[in-house]
């Protein structure tokens, strides 16, 4: 089988969660014998010789771009990565509504909308996301299959046995405001435990702010953009991992901190809490109090969730287990 991935807007990250999964996909499909080509538009394309085209994302030049593949021989999958910040029915109202092509008027959700019967097989991360695809956008079940994201962490270091220290540690994107940042700084003053953040920011203004709101406060910490290895030996010594975002697909960072070990605080909004069965402290990301109490509580030891925790996502997210879910949906595309 010959696949093409397309991802359909770009990104300026290096740690993009879309680049990140459409390349574990490519090297768990490749150790099944299937042939996956990154497209680049630079390059001269045959597309006929695809059995499947397979975009990341909605936005961008998707609707262009699933058009034209309408009109090849292959079959026309999508990932749309739904990281809603509103609710369904709100959802489905801007994708039904939000555009007007004779205005030349259109949107990210309508242009969605538009294609949506185009594609064959639609992949969500989650039951959360998939209800977005089948109330949000009147999608057939069968045409939405669950393919949840794996964590990254080599299977050599899982498994081993870390001594934890007592702090609280974040990895994102810190300046994008669905992480919720500001919140999890402000739980860490206002109940004083001690919190490291990692992750890239876009520019010196950005990291300005960031810096202003840990000024004076010597219990948190800020490492900038960090390597995996550094990242992975974080994961080894931190307790407690926090993910109190606004809106979130999966959490990726929060799987892989889980498999190393640590206690994990996430997001009640969305999908990640769906990768945890009941062995993570659930918060309310709008409430600093909500935050910094379950952070407390899991430094304290109070509730404990390892190793019970690690041992289920090494086994249920692994990259095997995963790609073995896409790889039998993608060979029975009708």
């Amino acid at each position: 089988m010959n696949i093409a991935f397309v991802k359909s807007t770009p990104h300026i990250s290096r740690a993009s969660g879309v680049k990140q999964q459409a390349l574990s996909w490519k090297h768990g499909l490749e150790e099944k014998g299937i042939h996956v080509t990154l497209i680049n538009c630079w390059d001269d394309i045959d597309w006929n010789i695809f059995d499947i085209i397979l975009f990341f994302e909605y936005g961008g030049y998707l609707r262009d771009f699933v058009e034209l593949a309408d009109k090849l021989k292959g079959k026309i999958a999508l990932a749309p990565i739904i990281d809603a910040d509103v609710s369904i029915p709100k959802f489905k109202i801007a994708a039904k509504y939000l555009g007007a092509d004779k205005l030349r008027l259109h949107s990210k959700f309508h242009d969605l909308y538009l294609i949506r019967n185009k594609i064959n097989m639609f992949y969500a991360r989650s039951q959360y996301e998939k209800s977005f695809i089948s109330k949000g956008l009147g999608v057939e079940e069968s045409k939405i299959t669950i393919v949840p994201l794996s964590y990254r962490i080599p299977v050599s270091k899982i498994g081993e046995s870390f001594a934890k220290e007592p702090f609280c540690f974040h990895v994102s994107r810190p300046a994008d405001k669905g992480k919720n940042v500001p919140r999890l700084i402000a739980a860490a003053k206002k109940y004083k435990f001690d919190l490291v953040i990692a992750g890239g920011v876009n520019d010196e203004n950005q990291k300005k702010w960031l810096m202003d709101m840990i000024a004076g406060y010597p219990n948190i910490k800020y490492l900038g953009y960090v390597t995996d290895e550094v990242l992975y030996n974080y994961y080894r010594k931190a307790k407690v991992f926090a993910l109190p975002s606004i809106y979130e697909g999966v959490g990726l960072a929060a799987l892989e901190a889980a498999v190393l070990g640590c206690e994990i605080v996430i997001t009640n909004v969305g999908g990640p809490k769906e990768y945890f069965n009941n062995m993570a402290e659930l918060v309310n990301p709008y409430d600093i109090d909500s935050i910094g109490t379950a952070i407390i509580k899991l430094l304290s030891g109070n509730v404990v969730h390892q190793p019970s925790l690690a041992t289920y996502i090494s086994e249920k997210f692994s990259q095997e287990q995963c790609t073995l879910t896409l790889y039998n949906s993608l060979l029975n595309i009708t």
